[in-house]
């Protein structure tokens, strides 16, 4: 219940997210020689953005594509196969189908209020089966999140270490007080990540040898550890002074 209750304070931090501004991205980024996976992790009820990297100047409509497992005959296509899919996000249920919580802006696709569900692999292209960029998305779940109050004495997670992998959590930032004048909280959202040399090169990560306990970059033999670890979310308290 504890949980829960602090999720709902964090509905300003889940539901936010920044549209980049791409400008001639396309022509300064080539697009690779085989298709790679950039590894990408969030929160449950989180919207997400994943910006179409690269594509030839010449395609002005791309198709994104949605796939569980790399290879699966069961693909998904996010689109209306002209690239002009727009969804009124106040009017976005959570729950509900991936199909009914996308849009499509400047060729990125953004998911709304994502579902662990919604974990797996992006691929953006054309309706004739070209690809250009793709993701890895690990949604990972709020049910069971860890919650530590550090001015009470409480500690986030410890690390976990072990002969193949080691577990640990990546924080962001603190958000902004959530008072001023008064004292107020501040929240700090951890997700779960994984350090293990036997990971799929195949997926880009933001350092070596790290990725998030999700996603498909861990190997088969080792995709259970995601449930040794949860999310957790560290709470502490602020005094900002109110301006004038």
């Amino acid at each position: 219940i504890l949980g829960a209750a602090v999720l709902l304070c964090m509905a300003d931090v889940l539901h936010a997210f920044a549209i980049e501004e791409k400008g001639d991205v396309f022509r300064r980024t080539d697009c690779p020689a085989f298709l790679v996976f950039d590894s990408a992790a969030y929160l449950a009820d989180m919207t997400f953005e994943l910006p179409c990297k690269c594509k030839p100047e010449e395609v002005s409509e791309v198709v994104w594509y949605f796939q569980k497992e790399m290879g699966s005959h069961q693909t998904r296509v996010l689109t209306d196969l002209a690239g002009t899919v727009i969804v009124d996000s106040a009017h976005v249920q959570a729950g509900s189908d991936v199909l009914k919580r996308f849009s499509l802006r400047m060729f990125s696709l953004i998911v709304f209020r994502a579902q662990v569900t919604d974990s797996g692999h992006y691929i953006c292209g054309t309706k004739k089966g070209e690809y250009f960029s793709g993701y890895d998305v690990d949604v990972q779940p709020t049910e069971h999140i860890t919650v530590a109050f550090l001015d009470r004495g409480q500690h986030v997670q410890d690390d976990v270490q072990a002969k193949l992998f080691s577990l640990f959590t990546t924080f962001w930032d603190w958000t902004v007080c959530d008072r001023c004048g008064v004292r107020g909280e501040q929240r700090r959202i951890g997700l779960c990540y994984v350090q293990s040399n036997w990971l799929n090169p195949r997926y880009r990560t933001t350092l070596p040898n790290v990725t998030s306990c999700g996603s498909r970059a861990v190997p088969a033999r080792l995709q259970h550890i995601g449930h040794l670890r949860q999310p957790e979310v560290a709470i502490r308290s602020c005094l900002t002074p109110c301006p004038k």
